[in-house]
């Protein structure tokens, strides 16, 4: 069991890492106070907890509960600002002190400084003759003769024995993995912060690249600023197939895949370049073949670890095979068929794995979707309800910025982002909702279905408004039919009344369902899309 003054040599010396996992400084000026209170009362303060980890041969330790009290007893303690903290907080600003008549901890106040009852705490630590140097006598005389000179002396020897006091430490055991040291984390910090398996991965990666965080923020934050949210999980995943060859967390920091011993620190420098230039140009094909917006961020699931794995390893020249396009069609088929939905380190390993084996789009579009369920869409995939989160809506709205669409009723191309008010794309129910809820011939689970969305820009939508189909949708045929069809619209008047809405949600979902296929097609190429139809 440690004294807090080994905790905090350890600290020092770099020995205990602090993950920045851990919560930032949150404890206000009073639970440092009762903490000394306690720590004078020799009353117990709770164990710190520890997770050792191994860094180029050396033995560290991880903190994994207890960071408030050594960052609180560092601090007054050594009277200065801990290592691992980037600024004082304010909970510091004024100094701890304790009052040797009352035996009782506050914060010295300009007037408090100057009575002789009160100690500056870090001063009593700090100064190595502190004793020689305070006026105990005079400390007895302003305590009215109730305490002596000797019982000054020795409560403030009993102040500065604090860091002798021992603290529990707790150490897990050393080859605990990353899904059991969650669990442990959690049950520690119910009320505080909740750790996720990235997290834990990233404060082991530290151990050995100390910059790994400042690494992932700032290219995790140029990609959000382009439009795009990547998970953490999903960087490192991909990280560890760039250097070991598996989705494995442990090919960060053990032999794990290809490789026979742990990456140095260069190595995974090197790796993460290679992956963020992948990404880019990754990211890059994503926008230009799907027309994705810069407004709202496209947040990428782990389903892209094995995209941006196949672009790195054919920019290293080592598949030459793959197609990165081929491959986004993939990801994009995947996403259709709910792929990323479950088992997904499974899934992803497989892919990664097919992939460093010599398999490409083709091959690795065997494995989607379940038995006896094609992989080309159906109109049935389009008579869903309307959700802004399904795969089914995201690709309505990428053929309508790739496929030729058309505004309603203005007949401009929405094949670019327009800029100025109110021309941001918005889903625009052909048959509007409200003229629909009047109608006692329309099932109420059919009005807010996909097929009966088009995407217009939020001005053309707002001139619609609840119009009838028959009324707009007319006045655009008398125009120009052209407009209706590249929007997917039945062009077949008879199915614009509320009496034949249903046919009219079959035609346009076999219109939809043609057109994604042949969209869908044209990203894989001719053998992957052929292995997705026999599938």
């Amino acid at each position: 069991m440690p004294s807090i003054a080994e905790l905090l040599f350890d600290a020092e010396k770099g020995q205990i890492h602090i993950p920045d996992f851990q919560r930032p400084w949150v404890w206000n000026k009073n639970q440092v106070r009762d903490l000394f209170t306690s720590l004078y009362r020799r009353y117990p303060v709770g164990a710190m907890v520890f997770w050792p980890n191994r860094s180029n041969g050396i033995q560290l330790h991880s903190l994994i509960d207890g960071r408030q009290r050594l960052t609180a007893l560092y601090h007054v303690i050594r009277g200065q600002q801990p290592p691992w903290m980037r600024e004082t907080p304010n909970e510091f600003a004024q100094p701890l002190g304790f009052n040797v008549v009352d035996e009782e901890f506050g914060y010295l106040s300009d007037k408090l400084a100057e009575d002789a009852r009160w100690v500056n705490v870090s001063e009593a630590f700090v100064v190595t003759d502190f004793l020689e140097h305070f006026d105990s006598a005079a400390a007895s005389s302003a305590s009215g003769g109730r305490v002596s000179h000797a019982a000054v002396v020795a409560r403030i020897a009993r102040l500065r024995d604090i860091p002798q006091r021992h603290i529990n430490k707790e150490v897990l055991p050393e080859n605990l993995d990353i899904d059991r040291a969650v669990d442990v984390f959690e049950i520690l910090n119910r009320a505080g912060t909740k750790v996720r398996e990235s997290d834990l991965v990233v404060a082991r990666l530290s151990l050995v690249w100390p910059e790994v965080r400042e690494s992932l923020d700032k290219a995790m934050g140029r990609w959000e600023d382009s439009g795009f949210r990547v998970p953490t999980e999903a960087v490192l995943r991909c990280l560890s197939a760039v250097v070991a060859d598996t989705v494995d967390y442990g090919g960060l920091y053990d032999p794990k895949g290809s490789r026979e011993r742990a990456p140095t620190a260069e190595e995974l420098m090197t790796a993460f370049d290679q992956l963020v230039a992948a990404t880019d140009a990754v990211l890059t094909k994503l926008r230009d073949k799907l027309g994705l917006s810069r407004v709202r961020p496209t947040v990428l699931n782990r389903g892209y670890v094995p995209v941006v794995f196949a672009a790195q390893r054919r920019a290293s020249g080592e598949l030459p095979q793959v197609d990165v396009d081929a491959m986004i069609g993939w990801w994009q088929l995947s996403n259709l068929h709910n792929h990323w939905s479950s088992d997904v380190r499974n899934r992803l390993g497989v892919a990664v794995s097919d992939l460093g084996d010599g398999a490409g789009a083709a091959e690795l579009t065997g494995r989607l979707g379940r038995p006896g369920r094609p992989l080309a869409l159906e109109p049935i995939d389009f008579r869903i309800q309307r959700k802004p989160s399904s795969a089914e809506y995201r690709l309505l709205l990428t053929m309508t910025k790739r496929c030729g669409a058309m505004d309603l009723p203005s007949g401009e191309s929405l094949s670019f982002d327009h800029i100025g008010e109110n021309v941001e794309l918005e889903a625009h129910h052909i048959f509007p909702k409200a003229y629909l809820a009047k109608q006692s011939s329309v099932r109420d689970e059919e009005i807010d279905q996909l097929a009966n969305i088009a995407f217009i820009t939020k001005r053309k939508n707002m001139t619609i408004g609840s119009k009838s189909p028959a009324e707009y949708l007319g006045e655009l045929a008398d125009d120009d039919l052209e407009n209706l069809r590249s929007q997917w619209i039945p062009t077949d008047r008879s199915l614009w009344r509320p009496s034949t809405y249903t046919k009219f949600l079959e035609q346009r979902s076999r219109l939809l369902a043609d057109q994604a296929n042949e969209f869908l097609r044209g990203l894989l190429g001719d053998e992957a899309w052929e292995a997705a139809k026999n599938h």
